[in-house]
């Protein structure tokens, strides 16, 4: 009799359980018996040692036995070496005079070391605050619980909002229907072995601690359920609990990198608009917008809507709703992990597909800036004008300084935001116009001054060309970081020359490809 859809998936999560569980125990007692034998050889040449004050015959018998165990004992540090050289070099790490993955961590400030000691309530401010690890966890927990829940609770995954507003009207880029096949297409055991193949080794397994390692050597045996279930989706299946469960770290944060977007195109742009607007002492003002917590606050209405109406299949869309929609997450302080919680909205940092979903829904936004007949923003010599451009949730706008066109793209901003669940922080938002206008209208931006800098994108922009403190604070950094490394003691001199390319002067690369340091002249490459 042929198994459940539930009853598949119930044995993939329960099969991956057993297996963690298993891995675990063993590890332990592997680990266990080689600090045994470590701890017995330590202790017998300690024996040896003390046996040698005694007698000068029996002293030159103990010293040699002595010898001998010291031998066993360096024997047995070999083994453990040669054991870890293999581990490593299987997770792509050389140990050899190079800059590794490895060597650059290890130069880095260790952050993951910093302990949380208390928290504040997230809403209650005349609350105590949280010491122990229960209580911190308890308000993270609302915090996380709060973000990752969605404002629109009418809607589901299956609400079309294009018929109950126009904004999709301005997005007319189509998927190819052979494309869009593609993706509706059946995954099969080949491609998730060549998917398997492309990935980084070395990384950090998640919460079950089933590393990449593990799947590559048990994919012959793992490879035909998994299809099984992940195929089972295009008819109603669903993944099980630990597939669509993840742990946020109280971490430093990282950016997610957007394939085919260039940085430098979005700051060159930056860059340009103010050198002509300043030059030419044009009334257009340049916002720099902080969408709040971008990836957090995405709600997956909008983003299955957006991709059903650029022509993506209800076959891939399964695959998006199984993936984020039934979803539940965790949070973790200094080791200690939350309760269990559901989330209705939000794109997981770290997830390959989040940032391509991320920019194909903002990619709404700026179309409806871009075609909107009353926003007016920098002429170009096409005839074309210059309205809006996005890296990721970093958000750059240039508008004509009136009320019709700033007004324009406010109610453009209010109606994709109120759609989509995004929030634009006009506290944290700046703007940018020469000093003899006025901004016309007041949405609580922070005016960047004459003299002032903003960073945008890792460089820092200004209405004034001739002068920029950008060369200062790269000087900075540089003598900072060679102050941390200086005492590395474990680097050769060709590592050293290795850490300064790649690690001190990429520094200068980012920024000299947009931005002259020594003169203090602007230029697009």
């Amino acid at each position: 009799m042929a198994r459940s859809k539930v009853l598949d998936t119930e044995w993939m999560d329960g099969g991956l359980a057993i297996t963690t569980g298993l891995l675990d125990v063993m590890s332990r007692i592997l680990a266990r018996e080689r600090n045994k034998k470590d701890a017995d050889c330590r202790r017998r040449v300690e024996e040896a040692e003390n046996r040698m004050e005694g007698h000068p015959i029996s002293a030159m018998v103990w010293a040699a036995e002595r010898e001998r165990r010291i031998a066993e004992w360096d024997s047995l540090q070999e083994e453990k070496q040669k054991r870890w050289t293999e581990i490593l070099k299987e997770k792509g790490i050389e140990t050899n005079d190079k800059m590794t993955r490895e060597s650059f961590q290890k130069l880095q400030p260790s952050y993951t070391h910093h302990q949380m000691i208390e928290l504040r309530h997230p809403f209650d401010l005349s609350a105590s605050h949280a010491h122990s690890a229960s209580g911190m966890l308890h308000y993270a927990r609302l915090y996380y619980e709060d973000i990752l829940t969605t404002r629109r609770p009418q809607d589901s995954v299956n609400t079309y909002l294009s018929t109950i507003s126009d904004m999709w009207t301005d997005t007319s880029v189509k998927l190819k229907s052979t494309a869009r096949l593609d993706l509706d297409q059946p995954i099969t055991v080949e491609e998730t072995k060549q998917t398997l193949q492309s990935m980084a080794r070395g990384k950090s397994p998640g919460v079950d601690g089933l590393t990449f390692e593990i799947y590559v050597k048990n994919w012959g045996v793992l490879a035909p359920p998994s299809v099984e279930v992940y195929n089972e989706i295009l008819t109603g299946g669903r993944l099980g609990k630990g597939m669509t469960h993840g742990v946020i770290s109280v971490l430093f944060k990282k950016g997610d990198k957007a394939e085919g977007r260039s940085i430098f195109n979005n700051i060159v742009t930056a860059i340009e608009t103010l050198e002509i607007v300043q030059k030419e002492e044009l009334d257009i003002a340049v916002l720099l917008l902080d969408l709040e917590k971008a990836y957090d606050k995405v709600g997956w209405p909008f983003v299955l809507t957006t991709l059903r109406h650029m022509g993506f299949g209800e076959g891939f869309c399964a695959w998006v709703i199984a993936m984020y929609a039934n979803s539940t997450s965790a949070v973790m302080i200094n080791g200690h992990i939350s309760e269990t919680f559901s989330i209705s909205r939000s794109l997981r940092q770290g997830c390959p597909l989040a940032p391509l979903i991320f920019v194909l829904q903002l990619e709404v936004l700026l179309n409806r800036i871009r075609r909107h007949p009353d926003i007016r923003g920098q002429q170009l010599h096409t005839g074309e004008q210059c309205k809006a451009k996005a890296l990721a949730d970093d958000l750059f706008a240039v508008s004509v300084n009136t009320h019709t066109s700033l007004s324009a793209l406010k109610s453009a901003m209010s109606e994709c935001t109120s759609l989509s669940e995004a929030t634009v922080n006009w506290s944290k938002s700046t703007f940018l116009l020469p000093s003899q206008f006025t901004l016309v209208v007041e949405w609580g931006m922070r005016r960047v001054e004459r003299g002032e800098e903003e960073r945008f994108l890792g460089v820092l922009i200004s209405m004034q060309v001739e002068a920029s403190t950008q060369g200062m604070q790269l000087q900075q950094r540089i003598t900072t970081r060679l102050r941390i490394w200086g005492t590395v003691w474990h680097l050769s001199l060709v590592g050293r020359a290795l850490v300064t390319n790649a690690a001190l002067l990429s520094i200068l690369w980012f920024v000299t490809m947009v931005r002259e340091l020594a003169g203090g002249g602007d230029q697009g490459n």
